[in-house]
């Protein structure tokens, strides 16, 4: 492994245990209700075939990356979205996880 790929993985590392003490203490502060919430939609995660696994998590990937105010812009949409436009949303991710133009703005 060359010296610019440990210093990337040594980052992804310590990126990682980060987000996993971030992870425990928002777990930590969950209700018993929504822990449960969180185990029904793990469960149904598990459950879907791998391809729509990997679609699910190259959108979340691109997500993620989007500039702040972005997402927080989506998360807003997606607030106010009824159940039927959150389904036709999630249609228009495409099998590589890309959102649309207009899903971005």
């Amino acid at each position: 492994m060359s010296a610019s790929q440990q210093t990337h993985c040594a980052e992804k590392k310590d990126h990682y245990k980060s987000d996993k003490k971030d992870w425990k203490n928002h777990y930590e502060s969950m209700t018993p209700r929504e822990r449960e919430e969180l185990k029904k939609r793990r469960e149904y995660f598990k459950s879907l075939p791998p391809e729509e696994r990997q679609r699910i998590h190259q959108a979340r990937e691109k997500f993620r990356n989007l500039p702040a105010e972005k997402r927080e812009a989506l998360k807003e949409r997606w607030r106010n979205m009824s159940p039927e436009e959150q389904r036709a949303f999630r249609k228009r991710i495409d099998q590589n996880g890309n959102f649309s133009e207009d899903d971005q703005d």
